[in-house]
């Protein structure tokens, strides 16, 4: 739907030009007024749905606005030891650092970051994220054996890191066909992604639809019932 496209275009650019400041994210704005710098939460959704905004529209100032985002987000709330706190460190009105760990009606920011972790990670070859999601994951191992139902969105994370990763990979201009081919499928541990914006690009030396695991493509197809067939 292209009106959800653009409503969701519409709110991101509102965030970046209103609540993006100095190299950080506010989480409040009011009548011209932005203030009181993001928490974890903010961070790890805002991550995320750049992550699904350049895989919607393959506008490649989402992915960067992404590294951005999360550059600082490790720098303000990750702890060494695995996992992130819910406040940056230094708040005078703060007796102790959370650390969330239940998704509830809202999935908690450490689940939810992991997650845009691994998929930015292998969107920009980027091996400090996937490190840093990594240790997270670790961290939580114990939640996720003893209870695991209050972790839900930490578990699709898990799943993630674990599965034999999934890239479809276009080389020149998707038709539409093809993206709602791509779209009608539930492929959870697939990243999709242009060719010129790939770490790989050189490897798709000839235009066309790659499917590849990890990196190791298939040859190309070029319709959306090729498409179809391959991911069937």
């Amino acid at each position: 739907e292209p009106r959800y496209t653009e409503a969701a275009l519409r709110a991101a650019a509102f965030v970046r030009g209103k609540l993006w400041s100095d190299g950080g994210l506010l989480r409040r704005y009011r009548d011209g007024d932005a203030a009181i710098p993001g928490f974890l939460d903010d961070y790890a959704c805002m991550i995320n749905a750049q992550v699904d905004l350049y895989e919607t529209t393959f506008d490649l100032a989402h992915l960067t606005w992404a590294e951005q985002l999360a550059e600082r987000a490790i720098a303000l709330f990750a702890d060494p030891n695995g996992g992130f706190y819910s406040t940056p460190e230094g708040q005078s009105d703060l007796v102790l650092r959370l650390k969330d760990d239940y998704d509830g009606a809202e999935p908690s920011g450490n689940s939810v970051l992991t997650y845009a972790l691994l998929r930015l990670g292998r969107l920009r070859d980027r091996a400090d994220f996937l490190a840093a999601a990594e240790r997270t994951l670790e961290s939580f191992q114990g939640k996720m054996k003893t209870g695991g139902p209050g972790v839900p969105q930490m578990l699709v994370a898990q799943m993630l890191a674990a599965g034999r990763p999934m890239e479809i990979v276009f080389a020149g201009e998707p038709s539409p066909e093809a993206l709602r081919v791509l779209r009608s499928r539930f492929l959870p541990n697939a990243i999709v992604l242009r060719a010129e914006h790939s770490p790989q690009a050189a490897a798709y030396t000839q235009p066309g639809i790659y499917v590849c695991q990890n990196f190791a493509c298939q040859l190309p197809v070029f319709t959306a019932e090729e498409l179809s067939a391959r991911l069937q």
